[in-house]
């Protein structure tokens, strides 16, 4: 009988090795392969995004530029501007301070400052809130009448100044964020000499001359409308703030004739600043994109400098240029520029609709900007640069409200004026007579809040936080900064 016997087993066989090999590579590769396609293809669509973004806005005839928003200011002949004879004046006061900025040295010499009475309204540093229903204290009265005395040459000179048609500081926009602005520190003290003068004639009881000083006002504010800087534009602001204030302590202090509320309403409706925010933060957005050219950031870089030489400057252009060159090549600046356009654009339509809502939206558009910034990759000029200009349509929409309750008040005056010194209890009643409509709150598009008080009344935006503090007053300095507060327009009469 045959013996079974089992076959031996078949050797396993060996894989094929080119296989093995190509698998082998294939994983290798893959990672490489696949970040050099997403980094070929971020590249790609952030540049070409950057060129549609830029594109968009040369369109609109925006400068992305700081030489295109030099172009935008051509010389204006020195007897036509009213800059030039504005420094001519302060020169003759600080002569070696203003040839030195006329003549761009760095740095400058120090500025002479004015010494103020402590009790000086407005600017001395003993004077607290000029009072609206009391007569002013006599010793800060001998303080106005002493320093508008001192100044009557002044004032005059500079009241002939506003009187020219055009205005144009000279800026050197093409040193970007290091450009000397100094003229906007005595334009608002210029603001402030008027406001002094009207309060001075309101407590003389001429309110016409009180009329006309807050005209002078306001004129000093409206100097800077085409001010290459938000500075400049924030600036404006403040002077024609100034002269709101004032209208509301001659409302307070003096019962104005029928002809004397006119010239004050129109006052107020010449206060207006249709597209002016939007305006501001087109010409801003060059000294911003500025940032990206090494030339133009070298030079801010030397400017500021306390110790620039011309070998540091070169030295400085050259470490700029080189670490700009490496964040260009690794994409990170391409993004930066692309998230600080995207941002502006966005930022600048939204600030020309000029609602209550595209308030908010660009309140949260910046806001976010801290998050976007960090993201990878990480945006340093964006987050350097945009948060400054969070709170800017906010400022234009606080003159709004201040503008929109001067005009509310005339409105109440004119009631009063025909209601035997009756006020009336709702603003309702104003309509039509005295007012086509109530006017609304730039903050929450609601008609402004109307409180009548034991001495007067005070009209009021809810303001920022859009919130109803019963028409709580803003208290300069101090823990009052820091309370709930509205944006009011007083008259305690």
């Amino acid at each position: 009988m045959p013996i079974e016997t089992t076959p031996p087993p078949v050797p396993a066989k060996w894989p094929n090795r080119g296989a093995l090999l190509a698998v082998i590579v294939i994983l290798i590769l893959v990672p490489p392969i696949a970040l050099i396609s997403w980094y070929a293809n971020f590249r790609t669509s952030t540049a070409r995004e950057i060129r549609k973004l830029e594109e968009q806005a040369r369109q609109r005839g925006e400068p992305l530029t700081l030489a295109e928003l030099q172009a935008l200011y051509p010389p204006i002949p020195d007897d036509e501007n009213a800059a030039v004879a504005m420094i001519e004046l302060w020169k003759s006061e600080d002569p070696e301070y203003w040839q030195a900025f006329l003549a761009n040295e760095r740095p400058l010499p120090e500025k002479k400052t004015e010494a103020y009475d402590p009790y000086l309204p407005y600017l001395g540093a003993e004077m607290g809130r000029v009072p609206r229903s009391q007569p002013l204290a006599s010793n800060a009265l001998l303080a106005a009448e002493t320093y508008l005395s001192n100044k009557a040459g002044h004032m005059e000179q500079f009241r002939i100044a506003l009187r020219r048609a055009r205005f144009q500081f000279p800026t050197s926009i093409e040193d970007g964020p290091a450009a000397l602005l100094p003229h906007l520190a005595l334009m608002k003290s210029e603001a402030q000499s008027f406001r002094i003068a009207a309060l001075v004639a309101t407590e003389r009881g001429d309110s016409t001359a009180a009329i006309r000083h807050l005209q002078y006002a306001a004129l000093t504010g409206q100097a800077l409308t085409n001010e290459p800087t938000i500075i400049g534009h924030l600036v404006r602001i403040a002077c024609l703030a100034i002269t709101l204030d004032g209208a509301g302590h001659l409302l307070s202090k003096q019962s104005l004739s029928l002809d004397q509320l006119t010239q004050l309403e129109q006052l107020a409706e010449d206060i207006q600043l249709p597209g002016a925010c939007r305006t501001a933060l087109v010409r801003e957005r060059p000294f911003s994109l500025c940032l990206f050219d090494p030339v133009v950031l070298a030079r801010t870089t030397s400017i500021t400098a306390s110790d620039s030489d011309a070998s540091s400057t070169e030295d400085d252009e050259y470490r700029i240029r080189t670490g700009l060159s490496i964040l260009r090549k690794m994409g990170l600046l391409d993004a930066d520029r692309k998230l600080m356009l995207t941002t502006l654009a966005t930022a600048i339509d939204l600030a020309a609709q000029g609602t209550p809502e595209s308030l908010i939206a660009y309140e949260e558009l910046l806001e976010g900007i801290s998050v976007s910034a960090k993201k990878y990759p990480p945006k340093m000029f964006s987050a350097l640069m945009l948060p400054s200009l969070s709170k800017v349509p906010q400022r234009f929409a606080t003159l709004e409200a201040q503008r929109r309750s001067c005009l509310t008040a005339i409105g109440v005056e004119r009631y009063r004026a025909d209601h035997n010194g009756t006020i009336p209890t709702t603003l309702e009643q104003l309509v039509p007579t005295y007012l086509q409509s109530v006017p609304l709150d730039p903050f929450d598009g609601q008609p402004l809040r109307f409180k009548r008080l034991d001495k007067g009344f005070v009209i009021y935006s809810v303001g920022n936080d859009r919130e109803d503090n019963d028409g709580k007053e803003r208290v300069s300095g101090g823990k009052g900064g820091m309370r709930k507060m509205d944006v009011t327009f007083f008259v305690e009469r």
